[in-house]
């Protein structure tokens, strides 16, 4: 004869098998996570991709890789096979090493010597190493310098700020198809992000986010997820 506490217990178990579970993602949910950034074709675009195609220093990421003038390097080569594309860096300050014409910084692992994560000044420079100028970079086609706002960028892209995770200061999303012993690698556009606030001090609060306010970019940063220095 079953007693209370077994008909309990088997009562309970789906509940506890659904909760360990989880729901399944939404169609919707996995076609939001498959999504990738592309451009619109727009003739701001063209004018903007013809002057970067001008450049002497072409810079770009496109999916998992980046190139610099067409020649592709990755999160995760080690510092000889990327000068080995960029020309040997000018400076380097502990694990940072800085490529002045670039307007890159790359952070190289001390026992691997591989990279393990880049950024790409744009607005904001090192003030005594690198000094940002016009010239545009490509983010999956998109061109971008110091002179255009995020808001205006993100218009030029099937992206919208909902395809986004954003705080105070940055904007990123994850690249697709990038995975590398399950971690992923994330784009992060280092730029103000605004809100409405109300008060100050120790008991501001902040309102909704104000999209029309956004301003340009002061730097790009590519990384896998948990990256660390060992």
């Amino acid at each position: 004869m079953m007693t209370p506490l077994k008909k309990t217990v088997l009562l309970l178990l789906p509940f506890v098998l659904i909760s360990c579970w989880g729901p399944e993602k939404t169609a919707e949910e996995t076609k939001k996570e498959q999504k990738t950034m592309k451009a619109k074709d727009t003739p701001e675009l063209r004018e903007r991709l013809k002057a970067f195609n001008a450049q002497e220093h072409r810079l770009e990421f496109t999916d998992c890789e980046l190139r610099y003038n067409g020649k592709p390097f990755f999160i995760g080569d080690t510092l000889e096979e990327v000068e080995a594309v960029l020309g040997k860096h000018d400076y380097n300050r502990g694990i940072g090493y800085y490529w002045k014409n670039i307007k890159m910084r790359a952070i190289v692992n001390k026992k691997s010597s591989k990279l393990t994560s880049i950024n790409i000044h744009i607005n904001k420079g090192t003030t005594d190493v690198i000094f940002p100028d016009d010239n545009y970079i490509l983010v999956y086609g998109i061109p971008l310098n110091r002179n255009i706002i995020f808001k205006d960028f993100l218009d030029s892209t099937n992206y919208t700020f909902d395809d986004l995770d954003f705080f105070k200061h940055d904007y990123n999303f994850i690249a697709n198809n990038c995975n590398q012993n399950n971690k992923e690698l994330t784009l992060y556009f280092d730029s103000p992000v605004p809100y409405d606030y109300k008060g100050g001090g120790h008991i501001q609060l902040r309102g909704k986010f104000r999209p029309d306010k956004t301003k340009p970019v002061d730097e790009i940063s590519f990384q896998y997820s948990d990256n660390t220095d060992e």
